[in-house]
């Protein structure tokens, strides 16, 4: 009875802690963010492309975030690429 409380138990904080898909963006309103003057509107949607494993490629920016000069989104930028 113990071991299937603790299995229990293990098994709803682990369901409690799994990172969540974020909700679906618009193309549109995705290609704004990734044009944004806000580094960190860029920066949450290389994040938001990354967690969907959605493909940069279609997005021309990228190649100028290249040469940002904030790490953060270069490091995002090459966790996509």
């Amino acid at each position: 009875m113990a071991a299937v409380l603790c299995i229990g138990i293990g098994i709803a904080v682990f369901t409690a802690t799994s990172p969540e898909k974020p909700p679906e963006l618009p193309p549109e309103l995705l290609k704004n963010l990734l044009a944004s003057a806000d580094p960190e509107d860029r920066v949450d949607a290389l994040r938001y492309l990354h967690a969907r494993k959605i493909d940069i490629a279609p997005f021309e920016i990228y190649q100028e975030m290249a040469n940002s000069p904030h790490l953060q989104e270069r490091y995002w930028l090459a966790r996509i690429l």
